[in-house]
């Protein structure tokens, strides 16, 4: 199987492969609360294998690669849950900060 790299997608074209699809220890973007993508695979690789990369990846986003540059990103259903989740916890945040500074209403409880 085409491998895995620990290289960040902006660097990917810089890719040596693997025989092995895997990552090692190192995390890019650690602590900035995203991991990017430490796995790549080929468009062709993940045509023909796509179920055992996908298992191989665990939680993790896969980098696709075509002609050794991100295509696009694969990401298991939970991980994309999780993003969506923190994006719309991102907007509640907003919100509420944009609405803390007013204006206000006066409304007394007997005109509810």
């Amino acid at each position: 199987m085409t491998g895995a790299t620990t290289t960040p997608p902006s660097h990917v074209a810089r890719t040596v492969f693997s025989t092995e699809f895997g990552t090692n220890s190192i995390t890019p973007g650690a602590g900035h609360g995203y991991r990017f993508p430490t796995k790549t695979v080929s468009v062709t690789e993940l045509k023909r294998n796509f179920a055992g990369i996908l298992k191989a990846a665990d939680d993790s986003p896969v980098a696709v690669l075509n002609h050794n540059r991100p295509e696009a990103y694969l990401i298991p259903a939970a991980h994309y849950e999780r993003l969506v989740a923190y994006m719309e916890d991102l907007e509640d945040g907003r919100l509420a900060r944009e609405r803390a500074q007013g204006p206000f209403v006066e409304v007394k409880l007997d005109e509810l």
